[in-house]
Parts: structure tokens; sequence; C-alpha cells
């Protein structure tokens, strides 16, 4: 193509640019099969641009996504632990039950399970009975709530190896 076609060519879209978005939209709209395909073709040949687009994008939405991530795990506390226990229950390959922390607190009466004192809502740890890292798996059965410093204080054992600290059984 020659230098004066593409200088004509960009002026002609940028005299016609809504039109033309307007009829690439509608043809994407009919023939959305093909549209996929072709766009799916065209991601195998050019990994390179689809990776450098990603990048773009990310770092673009990278605020945006922090602020609203925080805001989301601020109004659901114990969102961000129970992503931590599954990720690591997924790493031992244990049995993953998506577990509500308000959920457990409720069930428990708010009671910490291994010194039996009362627990504050919004201060209070998740404990796996049988810890994840010694085989127990990460569901409702298997979760207790616990003090942060009885839960650390617990450690991974087993109930029978802490007996000095398990008061509720």
């Amino acid at each position: 193509m020659t230098n004066a076609r593409a200088c004509s060519d960009r002026k002609y879209y940028e005299a016609n640019r809504e039109r033309l978005k307007a009829k690439t939209r509608a043809y994407a709209i009919a023939n959305k099969e093909r549209a996929t395909e072709w766009k799916r073709a065209w991601k195998l040949r050019n990994p390179e641009k689809v990776r450098e687009d990603n990048a773009i994008y990310r770092k673009r939405v990278k605020e945006i996504r922090r602020v609203y991530n925080k805001a989301y795990c601020a109004k659901r506390p114990g969102y961000k632990v129970s992503l931590l226990q599954n990720y690591r229950a997924k790493k031992r390959a244990a049995y993953i039950e998506n577990v509500d922390a308000a959920i457990v607190y409720e069930r428990d009466m708010g009671l910490c399970q291994i010194c039996g004192v009362v627990v504050e809502a919004g201060d209070f740890h998740l404990d796996h009975r049988t810890p994840v890292s010694r085989g127990g798996e990460h569901s409702y059965a298997n979760c207790q709530t616990a003090h942060a410093s009885c839960n650390f204080r617990k450690s991974n054992k087993l109930p029978n190896e802490c007996a000095h600290l398990w008061v509720r059984q």
C-alpha cells in the first residue's frame, strides 16, 4: 500500500469512525460464532500481541481492582482468610468446602472451641480440628471458632496432642 493510500484510508476512517464501528458491531452480533472463531484463530496466531495487550489491560485496571477488592473484603470479614485456607487445602489435595466464617461463628455461639471463652465477632480465627497439614479437610465439620492466641498455641496439633489446651469437645 502506498503512503498516499494509507493517508487517505486514515482520513476516511477518522471521518467515518462511528459509522464503521457501528457496522463492525452489527456484523459481530449477526455472525457471533464466526467472529468468535476468527478472534480465537487470531489469538493463536499472535500470542505475543495477546500477552502485550493483556499486560496493558492489567496495568490500566490494577488500581481499580485493588480498590474494589479492598471494599469487597471489608464488607465480608473472613473472606480473605477463607481464600487462603482454600488455597492451602488445594495445594494438599484435601477436600474443600466453601466455609463461611460467620456461619461457623454463629454455630459455635461465639465461643472459642479451645478455651471456652467468648470471642469477639470481628476478632476470631477459623481453626481446623484436624489440621489441613495433617490430612484434615476444609469443611464445616472440621472447622471451629477460636481466639487467635489459642489457635497459634494449638498450631498444627491434633486434639489428642494438645489436650491441655482443649476445654470444649
